[in-house]
């Protein structure tokens, strides 16, 4: 995957004018996105345990992208490569609260087949 993302990092400067996002491999961990970054230097990498272990929010991680991009910005680097694993959302604690509220839902049967609410949830 690194030489992949070598080669995206080369076409984003050589363009200049876009931020590539690049999805790898690593639903229940971040070790992939990891050792791309630590072999390629891309811009942004997003760990999904530091974003557990910080307890951010989606929020607060599209903040600190955003955030990071602007800064670029006003030094005239307008591309970039951000690398993210594909079980970020997973990491997330308001993401899992979500999905545990879901199969809360789903487990009790309160929506029935045709897809509609058997009773008020609270």
């Amino acid at each position: 995957y690194a030489e992949m993302i070598g080669n995206v990092m080369v076409d984003a400067r050589s363009t200049g004018k876009y931020y590539h996002f690049v999805r790898l491999m690593g639903r229940a961990a971040s070790h992939i996105t990891l050792e791309c970054a630590l072999q390629t230097h891309p811009n942004i990498s997003l760990i999904g345990e530091e974003v557990y272990a910080k307890k951010q929010t989606l929020k607060n991680v599209t903040d600190y992208m955003v955030d990071i991009i602007c800064k670029r910005a006003d030094h005239g680097y307008n591309y970039g490569v951000i690398l993210i694993p594909e079980g970020l959302i997973d990491f997330i604690p308001e993401v899992q609260k979500l999905i545990a509220e879901l199969n809360e839902i789903l487990a009790h049967e309160v929506v029935d087949e045709a897809g509609l609410w058997k009773k008020k949830l609270t």
